[in-house]
């Protein structure tokens, strides 16, 4: 008698005190009452319209031990009530970053995340339609529910990859490799959707797990990845992800990629990774071998200088041997010692400008070295460095 009194105070008077069983009433009340409007909005919008604020506050009561809150919710479920959820808009505390949904309570309950949500959404995908079950599988790749994405993946009016592939592009963000490797194997999954969003995101956020499902799948190009993603690996000193991309054979970068990603590795002290990228002579283009190696001389990066000497597409004597000039001015004598041994380098142009740019500089163990040079002359030494 009490819950049939209290529910005349109608359904979100009910709501708002948790008096679940008298909203259930008041709610079975309502829906006899306007049984011809809610048959309108279903003729006209597939669904019948509610209030954001009143399917939230159903939601988020999360009364997992009250059986009355449990049959509101499946009544709202099954009346297909829905809310139009705005691009950005705020849902579950969540802001929705796609495009705009229509958002039943089987939506909105995933949202609400956490395992018991996750076993009340799983009830209600039976009460859903193939819209609402899109949007579900969406909601579940956000707050990942892997076992709700399994059940949602097995139905066949589902779309596995709505709005650019949204669900695998939100995991992929989240490192949940576990929903990847659920959605990477539906067929109608593209991870290469938006640009190549997945594996850039793998590769920006360090998701190696996910990075190496990605690579293996075929409409995946890993040449997506833009000039500043690729130096952000070298600068964050990611070898592991850099041999991953490397060992890709459609793996490619362009040579001011290469040149930046070298410099920002080296600026962070990640010598090791100027040396991996070096290393990989396949992806050097010729024309970027002039700043790179002439870098690497200056700055007296002696390994990095033999690997590119081992390039074919390196010019060490490029710009009047502008290497030389550099290394003998810093005063790096292991690298100028390499380039003397190159047969393409010629130590004594511009009137043996790198010895007077050594002896001006006061190196004198360069000085030396390139004084014992048969092509030099010494005595230049002793003259004006211009």
């Amino acid at each position: 008698g009490q819950a049939q009194a209290r529910a005349l105070g109608g359904f979100d008077v009910c709501m708002a005190h948790g008096w679940w069983r008298s909203a259930w009433i008041a709610m079975m009340r309502q829906a006899e009452i306007e049984e011809f409007i809610e048959l309108w909005f279903i003729e006209k919008l597939g669904r019948r319209s509610w209030s954001k604020s009143r399917m939230e506050r159903v939601a988020m009561a999360r009364a997992m031990d009250d059986e009355w809150w449990r049959k509101v919710v499946v009544a709202v479920m099954k009346s297909r009530a829905a809310i139009k959820i705005r691009r950005r808009q705020t849902i579950m505390g969540l802001r929705w970053l796609t495009d705009d949904r229509w958002m039943g309570m089987g939506s909105i309950i995933a949202l609400g995340g956490g395992e018991e949500m996750e076993e009340l959404a799983l009830e209600l995908v039976e009460l859903a339609d193939d819209n609402e079950k899109t949007t579900m599988l969406m909601a579940a790749a956000v707050k990942g529910l892997p076992r709700l994405v399994e059940r949602l993946l097995e139905e066949s009016g589902v779309d596995a990859g709505p709005d650019d592939d949204f669900p695998l592009r939100v995991a992929v963000a989240a490192g949940r490799a576990d929903i990847v490797a659920q959605l990477l194997a539906h067929p109608y999954v593209n991870p290469g959707a938006k640009g190549g969003f997945a594996i850039r995101t793998a590769v920006t956020d360090g998701h190696t797990d996910i990075l190496k499902m990605l690579l293996a799948h075929p409409r995946v190009s890993p040449s997506s990845i833009s000039e500043t993603e690729f130096a952000l690996l070298a600068s964050e000193g990611d070898a592991d992800t850099l041999a991953l991309l490397f060992a890709h054979p459609r793996f490619s970068v362009r040579a001011r990629d290469y040149d930046l990603a070298i410099d920002c590795a080296i600026r962070e002290g990640h010598t090791h990774i100027a040396e991996l990228i070096v290393g990989n002579t396949w992806a050097f283009e010729s024309r970027s071998t002039k700043s790179t190696f002439a870098w690497a001389a200056r700055e007296g990066h002696t390994e990095i200088v033999q690997q590119l000497l081992a390039n074919p597409a390196v010019d060490p004597s490029t710009d009047n041997n502008y290497a030389l000039q550099v290394a003998s001015m810093a005063g790096h004598a292991e690298v100028v010692a390499l380039l003397l041994a190159h047969p393409r380098v010629d130590p004594c142009v511009s009137n043996n400008i790198s010895i007077r740019l050594a002896a001006k500089n006061r190196h004198d163990h360069v000085v030396a070295l390139l004084a014992a040079d048969p092509r030099v002359d010494a005595a230049a030494a002793s003259g004006p460095a211009r």
